[in-house]
């Protein structure tokens, strides 16, 4: 496969740090880089679903991790060091997100702590892992809402289908559960397919890094990381608060206008409105915080043994960034699923080659 020789005009300290990781290292500086900076991009681009999305990249990388290490319990250290690395890039990111991806790389060292790479154990792992973002949501909405949410989404639809699609319902229909059940099967289709890239793509990896190699120019990142550093703004609503806020304010008003069932009571929905802002005020500035001081005087404790790691991997970021820029240029005569998959496996090989040769 393609060899890169790396030709950025940043310092050397970077070069260095970059050569001096394992195949293993570099694949764990992807992912610190993936948890801590996709989210972003992800959002600039306006695409939907980002959390399944990262989620799946995460899926993939471990699978990586656990196909070229050979040492048990390199998982859990890269897990750890990802959440240090995560906190010093972007520290506001909220203590869930850390959370997902300790339980992301625990799962990830269970499955593969036989050091078996095999596609079963690559299908399971992305299964559990998408099931339990896609349950996390459920659970959330329902803790911060209640049964209420789901009660009158139900009662909406209902009443909307017999009085203005005038379709007979003889018995009401749960229509949150099909809602549910939808989410949730959604995010198992995509626990699947993250399952077999994350065994395919290290396969595939392996192969092409047995090929004759190429020299290809990385360009310097460093300066365009200072154009594009902005202050970040936390955003108090999250896209599906505010759908579910507008729908609630939506049954409200509508009650006004036309006789709704009985069974939706306008207060009921009104407390659960307050209950919201009172529940999610509660978590963003009494507990959130909390939490997340806890959560960093946890790891802080632990810090010193990963230091090294942990210095050497932020060291090698710029570095990592031209890679991904230089595969990322590589696959400019492709379109769709092709370009994408393409652009992932030369970045990984791109990543994990040998520059020591150069």
């Amino acid at each position: 496969m393609t060899e890169v020789s790396i030709q950025s005009q940043s310092e050397s300290q970077q070069k260095e740090s970059f050569l001096s990781l394992s195949k293993a290292e570099k694949i764990t500086a992807l992912w610190a880089l993936s948890e801590s900076t996709l989210g972003g991009l992800l959002h600039a681009l306006k695409l939907p679903f980002r959390g399944m999305i990262i989620s799946s990249v995460a899926i993939i990388l471990i699978g990586m991790i656990a196909k070229f290490s050979d040492k048990r319990g390199q998982i859990i250290k890269s897990t750890l060091v990802v959440i240090f690395i995560k906190a010093a890039i972007s520290p506001h990111s909220p203590a869930t997100a850390y959370l997902s991806v300790l339980l992301q790389g625990l799962i990830g060292e269970l499955l593969f702590f036989s050091k078996r790479f095999t596609l079963i154990s690559s299908l399971i792992f992305g299964i559990i892992v998408s099931l339990l973002n896609g349950f996390q949501r459920v659970l959330v909405l329902t803790l911060i809402y209640g049964n209420t949410l789901w009660k009158s989404f139900n009662d909406l639809l209902n009443y909307i289908a017999e009085e203005w699609l005038l379709i007979t319902i003889n018995n009401p229909i749960n229509f949150s559960l099909i809602l549910i059940a939808l989410y949730v099967g959604m995010h198992l289709l995509i626990g699947i397919a993250a399952g077999i890239f994350a065994y395919r793509i290290p396969k595939s990896v392996e192969i092409k890094l047995k090929e004759p190699a190429v020299f290809i120019p990385i360009t310097d990142t460093v300066s365009d990381e200072k154009k594009n550093k902005r202050s970040k703004k936390r955003k108090w609503l999250k896209p599906s608060a505010i759908v579910i806020l507008i729908i609630a304010s939506a049954i409200v008003i509508l009650s006004y206008f036309y006789p709704l069932s009985d069974k939706i009571i306008v207060n009921d929905i009104l407390i659960m409105i307050c209950r919201s802002i009172l529940i999610m005020s509660l978590w963003f500035f009494v507990f959130a915080p909390k939490v997340k001081n806890y959560v960093k005087k946890f790891f802080y404790n632990r810090q010193n043994k990963y230091a090294k790691d942990i210095d050497l991997f932020l060291t090698s970021i710029p570095t990592l960034k031209g890679l991904i820029a230089a595969s990322w240029k590589s696959t400019s005569d492709y379109k769709g699923i092709k370009k994408l998959n393409l652009f992932i496996i030369t970045s990984l090989v791109y990543l994990l080659q040998d520059y020591k040769s150069v």
